[in-house]
């Protein structure tokens, strides 16, 4: 049914146009199945960092060589972008999600809600897990797609590690040598094979 209407097989997107497609083509209202679940929460980062995936791909970027902003966020290639991720909410963005985030599109996704959802790997393991996700077998991953010009970018967040100045001087020191230890570029090499999780 997708080859006949789209014009080639139904296969994990390499393009943002084929995601486009394949949302289309899952969006079931009737059925209760939508093609995406993509970050719209405003509360944190989640929005901006959906959008940069697009923004990236675009050829777009936040602001020039000389870190101004005028005129650059606004670009051609920034504005489609946007409209991209916006088109792609409004056709395929499952209900209840206009404010979603990685628990949110997991659950929509678990819930068969959703064909297709953006989240963060480090989300992933619930997907992974049958006792969680009845879909586990059937699961797939894929990529960013590539943008309209071949460009393909994936926003990747990271949380910085803090030492709090009111614990007592043994701690703090203690707590330096963990990230003197944790930084060390073997030991990030570890960490980053066995998926970057922390232990609990």
């Amino acid at each position: 049914a997708f080859e006949a209407e789209y014009g080639y097989p139904l296969a994990p997107p390499e393009t943002y146009a084929q995601l486009m497609d394949i949302a289309n083509f899952f969006t079931r209202p009737d059925e209760g199945l939508y093609g995406v679940g993509i970050y719209t929460q405003a509360d944190y980062d989640a929005l901006t960092m959906g959008v940069q995936n697009t923004l990236f791909s675009w050829g777009a970027n936040w602001q020039d060589e000389n870190n101004n902003v005028m005129g650059v966020v606004n670009s051609p290639e920034a504005v489609e972008a946007v409209e991209f991720y916006r088109q792609l909410y409004d056709c395929c963005q499952a209900p209840g999600l206009s404010n979603a985030f990685f628990a949110e599109v997991n659950d929509a996704f678990i819930g068969g809600q959703t064909a297709m959802i953006m989240n963060y790997f480090a989300f992933f393991p619930a997907l992974a897990n049958p006792e969680v996700n009845p879909y586990a077998d059937s699961t797939g991953y894929f990529v960013n797609p590539k943008g309209p010009n071949g460009d393909q970018f994936a926003a990747l967040g990271g949380q910085g590690i803090s030492i709090i100045s009111y614990i007592p001087a043994e701690r703090q020191e203690a707590s330096k040598d963990f990230i003197r230890w944790f930084a060390q570029e073997d030991i990030q090499a570890e960490w980053a094979a066995l998926g970057g999780y922390t232990c609990s």
